[in-house]
């Protein structure tokens, strides 16, 4: 369980991104939108999601296929970013936008690719259960809570620290080409992922 949360993927693509735009609170918002799907995703699969699935296996198909079209087009719009006219700004999208708009964003971005990310709902409904040994006064509710809980705390923990590594290095993409250079890359990045997801 461990290993599956601490791997980088397209949340820490996405939080990163975000810390390199805005700063620490940014990160921090994109990282409080992604752990508050996974406890959606938790909740869901404590009320019985996983005999939705087995009665609807498509179900499934149709959450990976999204997750993989949101990926994309986020990668497309960081791509587009990138390729804009001299002289605007990276992550222009922001400049357009309200402040409400702009403290919206991360955290939508951050909810629905955990949201949309089969590989999340897989480990909660199929993997997380085989933690538990019947018989043991863990093994019912409380214990898919807790190891639930532990798994969001770890996630958020890792969050923090890419935030606060990727924070310090804002300083290394002031001027334009790197700046342009790191958007292109994350687009790509979301993209391949996107597609690894699709084909998967």
């Amino acid at each position: 369980m461990f290993v599956f949360t601490i791997t980088p993927g397209a949340t820490t693509a996405v939080v990163v991104s975000h810390t390199l735009a805005g700063g620490r609170r940014r990160g921090i918002t994109a990282s409080l939108g992604a752990n508050l799907a996974n406890a959606t995703q938790a909740l869901l699969a404590i009320v019985g999601v996983s005999a939705l699935i087995a009665r609807w296996p498509e179900a499934l198909s149709i959450l990976k296929f999204g997750g993989a079209l949101f990926l994309a087009w986020v990668g497309v719009k960081s791509l587009r970013r990138a390729f804009e006219t001299k002289g605007r700004e990276l992550f222009r999208g922001d400049a357009a936008a309200s402040p409400t708009e702009k403290a919206a964003r991360p955290f939508h971005e951050g909810f629905m690719v955990n949201m949309l990310n089969v590989s999340i709902t897989s480990f909660y409904v199929g993997v997380v259960p085989n933690f538990l040994q019947p018989g043991t006064p863990w093994a019912g509710l409380r214990g898919l809570v807790l190891l639930y809980a532990i798994h969001i705390l770890v996630a958020f923990g890792c969050h923090m620290f890419w935030i606060t590594l990727f924070h310090q290095a804002r300083g290394l993409f002031t001027r334009e080409r790197p700046r342009r250079l790191l958007d292109a890359a994350f687009g790509v990045i979301l993209i391949a992922l996107a597609i690894r997801i699709a084909l998967r």
